[in-house]
């Protein structure tokens, strides 16, 4: 009886390594072909403002304290994908920042260019190109395009 239920054990064993391996796997393979998400962006209930900027489209930050703003800035960041292990370009300046302040007082800001985005003092090559900047100025910077 004792021996049976041994068998029993490792083969539940041997499925979950099994499983777990596969999974890792499987996840690895995600970001390496989708892309890796900036960790460390605030929750939407933790922010109290956000301020956009677009320096070389005008000169005006647009703050917003509104949900349905901070929400749409909060989701932009889920479009800022990178590349690991690949090194980033960082001779062009970022064309968009974002500051989230939050109710404890600390600020969170992520740029972006078309290529590359900076966030906590790092830069990440994007891995999709344009997606990010072209969402934020038809949300945000809309009335400043030609």
């Amino acid at each position: 009886m004792e021996d049976r239920k041994s068998k029993i054990i490792r083969h539940i064993r041997e499925l979950i390594v099994t499983i777990t391996i596969y999974t890792l796997f499987y996840f690895v393979l995600h970001i390496l072909t989708e892309g890796m998400w900036l960790w460390g962006v605030p929750d939407e209930k933790e922010v109290e403002s956000v301020s956009i900027s677009y320096p070389s489209l005008t000169e005006t930050v647009r703050t917003f304290d509104d949900d349905k703003n901070k929400e749409l800035a909060l989701n932009l960041t889920n479009f800022l994908k990178y590349v690991p292990l690949k090194k980033a370009d960082t001779s062009e300046a970022p064309l968009i920042t974002i500051s989230y302040f939050t109710y404890d007082e600390e600020t969170y800001t992520v740029s972006a260019n078309n290529e590359t985005v900076w966030w906590k003092d790092k830069a990440y090559t994007l891995k999709d190109d344009e997606t990010f900047i072209n969402l934020a100025e038809g949300i945000f910077f809309l009335e400043y395009i030609d």
